[in-house]
Parts: structure tokens; C-alpha cells; sequence
């Protein structure tokens, strides 16, 4: 996670099936500067939605953060 204008300390991703309603699979906190590795279990999953919990920690008129799934890989 890559913070712009220093206003966010974390922020916690929920990877859900189908939108932002479904069923979360997977929730992760990352602290500013972190890149972490992770796995995640998708058998029968056909879509993912990624959600960044961050908007509701900081006010509306900051930079956004910029984050990356980098080098995903399918078993």
C-alpha cells in the first residue's frame, strides 16, 4: 500500500464472492508501506470483489491510496 498524502495508517481489504454484498472469503489488514502475500481458497468461485475498507477512516477530501494485487497466480 502506497499512501499519497500521508493520511491513512491502514486500511482493510475484503475479497467477496460475486459484489459487495456477498459472502466475504477473505479480510486483510495493511499497514501503510506493507506488501503482504496471501492465498485464498476459490473453488467453484467464478467472481471476486475487491473491497477497500479505507474511504470510511479518512475524510473524502484526500488523496486516494494506490494498491496492488501484484503477480496473482491460479493452482
Amino acid at each position: 500500500m502506497e499512501d499519497v498524502d500521508g493520511a491513512t495508517d491502514e486500511v482493510i481489504i475484503k475479497i467477496r464472492e460475486d459484489d459487495c454484498q456477498g459472502k466475504v472469503l477473505k479480510e486483510i489488514t495493511i499497514k501503510k508501506g506493507e506488501s503482504i502475500p496471501f492465498e485464498i481458497d476459490i473453488p467453484q468461485i467464478k467472481t471476486l470483489y475487491i473491497q477497500n475498507l479505507v474511504s470510511d477512516h479518512v475524510p473524502k477530501s484526500t488523496n486516494p491510496d494506490k494498491m496492488m494485487i501484484a503477480e496473482p497466480y491460479f493452482k
